[in-house]
């Protein structure tokens, strides 16, 4: 599912940042990629992302919430509500 190599996706990233206009809002669902990215890479720059606190905030209480359900059986939707928050997007610039 993930990408062995992760530069691309930097370098893509990168370059989506940058062809943004100020002030632009960065959807979510790409803070969200970048941010699990970052996690699961251990990034040193995970805090210079321009990433919302909301959804750091949802990601990190989606990592405990999956935690706690590791050894239980629940149904996909229990763990779709874990993701929903209500983020405002983050201005850019």
């Amino acid at each position: 599912m993930f990408p062995e190599d992760f530069s691309p996706i930097w370098a893509r990233f990168s370059h989506y940042l940058s062809l943004l206009p100020v002030g632009y809002s960065i959807p979510r669902i790409y803070q969200e990629a970048a941010y699990l990215y970052a996690n699961m890479q251990h990034k040193e720059f995970i805090d210079e992302l321009p990433i919302d606190e909301s959804v750091k905030k949802s990601f990190h209480s989606f990592v405990i919430q999956m935690d706690s359900y590791k050894y239980r059986r629940h149904q996909p939707q229990t763990f779709a509500d874990a993701l929903k928050g209500n983020a405002k997007p983050v201005k850019f610039r």
